[in-house]
């Protein structure tokens, strides 16, 4: 269901509460399982910031929001989906000596 849920576009991962008639959806980059069995929500983010992101600020609060919102439809659609969720965080190197037709990023791994 990976292609699917990552198109976006196309409604990604979708819930339709019936009795409502109310359709929820959104599109998920990653999906990890760690040893019981449960899925971890992963998003990508990139910038160009003088510093690199290791932890969301308090501006971000939007970033949590949209996990836990995957981390429902997920439920909704029948995983064991856990509480934690990743953020992969590139920040580009704006100090690399060349830039060579390549991007140099520093990555972090952001639990919340």
């Amino acid at each position: 269901m990976m292609d699917k849920w990552r198109q976006s576009m196309h409604h990604g991962v979708i819930y339709h509460d019936l009795e409502k008639d109310l359709q929820l959806d959104g599109g998920i980059d990653d999906l990890w399982i760690n040893g019981e069995g449960e899925y971890h929500i992963v998003d990508y983010k990139a910038t160009a910031k003088d510093q690199p992101v290791t932890e969301l600020a308090e501006w971000t609060i939007g970033y949590k929001r949209q996990m836990e919102v995957y981390q429902w439809l997920l439920r909704k659609n029948g995983l064991k989906v856990s509480n934690t969720a990743y953020f992969v965080y590139c920040t580009g190197d704006s100090v690399a000596d060349s830039f060579e037709n390549k991007l140099q990023f520093h990555s972090h791994l952001i639990p919340i």
